[in-house]
C-alpha cells in the first residue's frame, strides 16, 4: 500500500473494508482485497494536513463520513464520490460538510451521525446522515474529555472521568451516568451486547461491570485483583462476554449474568476476539501469538502465528477474519458464506418458470429479494413467455445511490418503461 500506516482499525461497511490513514481514506473489496479506484474522483481520498488525530470512520446509508481539514465529509460507499441528489432534472451535492473542531469519535445510524468532540469537556451533536444538517446539540455531557465511544441503534456509550455515560441518540440527552467506586477506564471503549429483551453495557477499571442500558442499574461486577483489562469481546449469539486482563487472565461470562463458564492462562494477553464460535486470545507485535479457544466449552483448538498480527487487534465480517498488520492487511476466511455474489452477466441465476407463471398482467403480484450492495446494479427480472399487449416483462434493480428501480419491458427486452402510478 502506498497511503502509509493505518491510523485506525480497517472499518466494514457492506462489502468494502474502509481504510484511514494520515494522508488518506481508501476502500478495499472485502472479497478480493482490490482497492476501490474511481479515475473520475472519488476513492481514494487524499486528506488535508492536520494537526488533529483522525477518528474512525463510519457508515449508515451506503455512505462513509470521516474528517477532513476540520469537516465531517461524506462519501459513497460504492465508489468514494460525493452523494448527489436530481434538483430540476440536475445532480447536485446533497451533502454540506458541516465544521467541528476537536473531534474524538464518530458514529452513524439510519437517523444520524453523531459527533463527539472535547475542548477539553465531552460535548456530543447530532447530524442528518442525508444532507449534513444539524439536529441537535451540542450538548455538554462531561466536563472531562471522552475515550472512545460505542454505538446502540438508540444510544452512544463511552466513559469520561471515570463514569459511564450514555446519551441518547436521537435526541442528546443524557439517558444515564454510571459511577462505580472504582474508577472506569477510558482506555477502550464500552462494549454492548443485546440477548432477549436485554441490553447491557460491558466497561472496566480495576474490575468489569456489565449495565443495563436501559437505566444505567449495575447487573453484574467481575473482580480479578489490581489489574488492566483489554477490550471486551460480546457474543449475543452464545450470551457471552470474553474478558482478558494484563495477568494473562482469560475469562468467558454469561453476557447478561456475570457468570464465569470457563478460565484459561494465556501467555502475553493484550486482546481478545470473538470469531464465529471460537474465542482468540493472545498478544500484539511480530512475535505475538493467538491462542484459539472454543467459546462455549473453553476447550482450546490451537495456537496461531501470524507473519505481521500488527497492534490494532482482529476485525471481523462476512465470515472473514481481517488482520491490519504494520505492512499489509491480511483476511483469512474462517466461516461459509451466507450469501451469493451476482452481477447479473457472468454469474446469476436463472429460474424457468412453469407455463406463464412469470408473466405480467393485469393482476397484481409480489417480488421478494433480500439484497446487499454497494455498487448497485440488477437485482430480479422477468420474461413474458409470449408476445402481444397483455404480455409483459419486469426489471427490477437497485442504483449507485441506492435507489430502488422498477421498470415494465416487453418480449425482447427492447423497450421499457417505467409502470405508471396508480
Amino acid at each position: 500500500m502506498t497511503f502509509g500506516s493505518l491510523a485506525q482499525p480497517p472499518l466494514i461497511a457492506g462489502d468494502r473494508l474502509i481504510c484511514v490513514t494520515d494522508k488518506a481514506v481508501y476502500a478495499l473489496d472485502i472479497y478480493t482485497g482490490k482497492e476501490v479506484a474511481n479515475e473520475k474522483g472519488g476513492f481514494p481520498h487524499r486528506l488535508g494536513v492536520s494537526f488533529d488525530d483522525q477518528p474512525a470512520p463510519t457508515h449508515s446509508r451506503g455512505a462513509v463520513f470521516f474528517m477532513d481539514g476540520g469537516k465531517l465529509i461524506c462519501r459513497q460507499l460504492s465508489d468514494g464520490n460525493i452523494p448527489t441528489r436530481l434538483v430540476d432534472g440536475k445532480r447536485v451535492p446533497r451533502w454540506t460538510p458541516p465544521k467541528i473542531a476537536g473531534v474524538t469519535s464518530l458514529n452513524a445510524n439510519d437517523d444520524v451521525v453523531v459527533v463527539t468532540h472535547a475542548d477539553p469537556d465531552t460535548r456530543i451533536c447530532g447530524f442528518d446522515p442525508w444532507t449534513g444538517a444539524p439536529v441537535w446539540g451540542p450538548v455538554k455531557v462531561s466536563k472531562f474529555s471522552p475515550g472512545p465511544v460505542s454505538t446502540t441503534r438508540d444510544a452512544v456509550v463511552f466513559v469520561s472521568g471515570g463514569h459511564l455515560f450514555a446519551v441518547n441518540i436521537r435526541s442528546g440527552d443524557t439517558r444515564f451516568d454510571f459511577a462505580p467506586s472504582d474508577p472506569l477506564s477510558a482506555a477502550e471503549a464500552p462494549q454492548v451486547g443485546e440477548v432477549g429483551n436485554k441490553s447491557v453495557v460491558v466497561a472496566t477499571g480495576t474490575a468489569a461491570y456489565g449495565v443495563d442500558l436501559r437505566n444505567g442499574n449495575q447487573l453484574w461486577v467481575h473482580k480479578a485483583g489490581n489489574t488492566r483489562w483489554c477490550r471486551p469481546a460480546i457474543s449475543e449469539r452464545y450470551n457471552r462476554v470474553v474478558l482478558g486482563n494484563k495477568n494473562n487472565e482469560l475469562f468467558v461470562l454469561e453476557l447478561t449474568t456475570g457468570v464465569v463458564k470457563w478460565k484459561a492462562e494465556v501467555p502475553d494477553l493484550a486482546q481478545v476476539s470473538i470469531v464465529g464460535d471460537q474465542v482468540y486470545a493472545g498478544g500484539r507485535g511480530s512475535e505475538a501469538k493467538l491462542h484459539v479457544y472454543n467459546l462455549t466449552s473453553g476447550k482450546k483448538a490451537y495456537t496461531l502465528q501470524l507473519d505481521d498480527p500488527g497492534r490494532m487487534g482482529l476485525v471481523t465480517g462476512h465470515g472473514i477474519l481481517f488482520v491490519p498488520g504494520e505492512k499489509n492487511i491480511r483476511a483469512i476466511p474462517f466461516a461459509d458464506q451466507n450469501a451469493a455474489l451476482f452481477n447479473g452477466r457472468s454469474s446469476r441465476i436463472t429460474v424457468t418458470a412453469p407455463g406463464g407463471q412469470f408473466d405480467f398482467g393485469e393482476n397484481d403480484f409480489t417480488i421478494e429479494s433480500w439484497i446487499c450492495t454497494t455498487t448497485g446494479g440488477e437485482v430480479m427480472s422477468g420474461f413474458p413467455t409470449a408476445t402481444g399487449n397483455d404480455h409483459h416483462g419486469f426489471r427490477v434493480n437497485v442504483t449507485d445511490q441506492g435507489r430502488l428501480r422498477f421498470a415494465v419491458i416487453n418480449r425482447n427486452a427492447d423497450s421499457s418503461s417505467p409502470p405508471s402510478a396508480r
